[in-house]
């Protein structure tokens, strides 16, 4: 069980650091070096985050829609070569 104040820590961190707002930021400046063709991958640890990146992507690729891999099983399987 999460302590009670984890989340609230977490949200100050957030909010101090400005995390949100790096985050976009990073990923547009991604967004330009990555040669066509490229990878990216993003690890997100809460919504906020996840929200932004998937955001961040479907509106970058428009009508080519980037493969987004969540479930563990298929994490695996591109790792043993399934």
């Amino acid at each position: 069980m999460i302590h009670p104040a984890t989340r609230t820590f977490q949200a100050l961190r957030i909010f101090v650091n400005d995390e949100l707002a790096e985050l976009a930021a990073a990923l547009t400046g991604a967004e330009r070096l990555l040669a066509p063709g490229g990878r990216l991958v993003v690890v997100a640890f809460h919504s906020l985050e996840d929200r932004i990146v998937k955001t961040s992507w479907w509106s970058a690729a428009g009508a080519a829609a980037p493969r987004v891999i969540c479930p563990k099983l298929r994490i695996r399987r591109l790792l043993s070569g399934c």
